[in-house]
């Protein structure tokens, strides 16, 4: 079922792609991207002035609440403390998504 969806989805957007719709989409997708960062670092910082560490703050009782913590690694903070190893790694990253995109597909 995933599949079927997926595949679907890919044949869809190669349809967009050639009838020129997925040019609008992209810039629908930049709008909601950059809105979301905004909404992202903005609460990160409002927070980050207003609360200390390990301190919560009650936002809906019962269901949201915020607590400031500050991950030092990388998703789930895996990494951790290993802050050279993170960025040798982020750097071969995107040196291998260079080779791709520009070496490989002039």
């Amino acid at each position: 079922m995933i599949i079927n969806w997926v595949l679907g989805l890919t044949r869809r957007l190669k349809s967009e792609i050639k009838d020129g719709t997925w040019d609008k989409m992209k810039h629908i997708f930049t709008l909601f991207t950059v809105f979301f960062f905004f909404i992202d670092i903005s609460t990160k910082r409002f927070f980050e002035h207003s609360l200390s560490i390990n301190e919560t703050s009650l936002i809906i009782p019962g269901w949201l609440h915020w607590k400031l913590i500050h991950n030092t690694g990388m998703s789930f903070g895996i990494g951790a403390g290993h802050t050279i190893f993170i960025i040798i790694l982020q750097v071969l990253v995107i040196g291998l998504l260079f080779y791709f995109k520009y070496i490989l597909n002039p």
